[in-house]
């Protein structure tokens, strides 16, 4: 909780960065609540695999997020959110 709670507010000098973490974060909410919902709502024989699909999908994405950002470092940001 201590990390969770001091990373946001470390003072981030590159946009594409901050845009790359916010990303990355929601990707972790949205892979951990599939991971729990399929825990949940799933039968024991399937929970586990689709639950461990859930998180690879989400860590492929953020590796894949990962790799753009760095690979397309010299052109510009795009905007994420609600204009």
């Amino acid at each position: 909780m201590v990390i969770g709670n001091a990373i946001p507010k470390k003072a981030i000098a590159s946009r594409r960065r901050a845009a790359l973490l916010r990303a990355n974060g929601k990707a972790f909410v949205l892979g951990g609540l599939g991971y729990a919902l399929a825990w949940l709502f799933l039968p024991l024989a399937y929970g586990n695999e689709v639950a461990l699909s859930i998180m690879l999908l989400t860590f492929a994405y953020i590796v894949y997020r990962i790799v753009s950002c760095f690979a397309h470092s010299d052109q510009p940001i795009p905007p994420t959110g609600p204009a």
